[in-house]
């Protein structure tokens, strides 16, 4: 006896239906989670909402040979570690715009090297947003003369006071991966901020981790949208052993967390010495992610 599939015609056409569903399913190209500075949540999170993992004199490293140095690595290991807020200090030495520190003759780079390094990075990494911190002696033109050499000129982005501040992802799209603050001489061109105007900051006169405060110290209270906390130990001179002990994970995130509540805002730079020292970078990830944590 010879069996028959009833309607075998349906079948074989549903079979087929199946079949090509899910040959043009696999051939779909798999959308991929945008990351921003390192995670997707921060793509739609405004700047002056997220934490920045921020290096105190920056160009001052033990891997760039300056003496009396405050990092470990150059800043452009740095910025492949996660680093993504350069604190820098720049002077007129040798008829040039340099980063120095207090004294040239301690340690020293062109400024306009110093920005290469920070172009070629950005370059190389087009999903993320730096932010740079000038303690200036410079006046403004050869400031941004040097920015002009470095190719950053075009990627500063122009913040305008009283508005609302650009998300990571916004300033990704309009590739305006830069946000530029100076001490001194900003303010009146595009892309260079006043700092004072922007940010505010605690005292920086730490010599041990019971002097870490939380008071609103520089800056303009009715201005500044930014919250800066400094996070190093100075007695006289920044000591690698000293970061290690301040760099521990529960000191970080008691004082990010006494400083939220104290001065009711949001940290957005946490400025360390030798930050390769303690747990610097998985504290400001945390942080960044403290809504998800807080879910799971």
């Amino acid at each position: 006896m010879v069996k028959t599939i009833p309607n075998g015609h349906s079948v074989l056409l549903f079979s087929s239906a199946l079949f090509w569903a899910a040959c043009s399913e696999a051939n779909q190209p798999k959308q991929v989670q945008r990351i921003c500075n390192g995670l997707t949540e921060l793509c739609d999170r405004p700047l002056n909402e997220v934490l920045f993992a921020g290096t105190h004199n920056a160009m001052s490293s033990i891997e760039d040979g300056w003496s009396f140095p405050n990092q470990e690595y150059a800043f452009t290991r740095q910025l492949e570690d996660g680093i993504r807020a350069l604190n820098f200090d720049t002077y007129w030495w040798n008829e040039e715009a340099y980063l120095c520190h207090s004294f040239c003759e301690l340690g020293n780079m062109t400024l306009v090297e110093g920005l290469t390094r920070i172009f070629d990075f950005l370059d190389a990494h087009p999903n993320e947003v730096v932010i740079i911190t000038l303690q200036s002696a410079l006046d403004t033109d050869p400031t941004l003369w040097a920015f002009e050499q470095a190719g950053l000129e075009t990627l500063l982005h122009h913040h305008e006071l009283g508005s609302e501040w650009a998300t990571i992802g916004e300033l990704v799209d309009l590739d305006e991966r830069v946000v530029l603050f100076s001490n001194s001489g900003a303010g009146e061109n595009r892309g260079y901020l006043d700092q004072w105007t922007h940010w505010i900051d605690n005292p920086y006169s730490a010599e041990s981790n019971q002097d870490f405060s939380c008071l609103q110290d520089r800056g303009n209270i009715e201005t500044a949208t930014l919250f800066n906390v400094n996070h190093f130990i100075t007695h006289p001179i920044a000591d690698i052993e000293d970061s290690l002990n301040a760099n521990q994970y529960d000191v970080l995130w008691e004082h990010l967390t006494r400083c939220e509540q104290e001065t009711g805002r949001i940290p957005n730079q946490l400025l360390v010495d030798f930050y390769s020292q303690g747990d610097v970078l998985d504290v400001v990830f945390d942080w960044n992610r403290r809504s998800n944590l807080d879910s799971e």
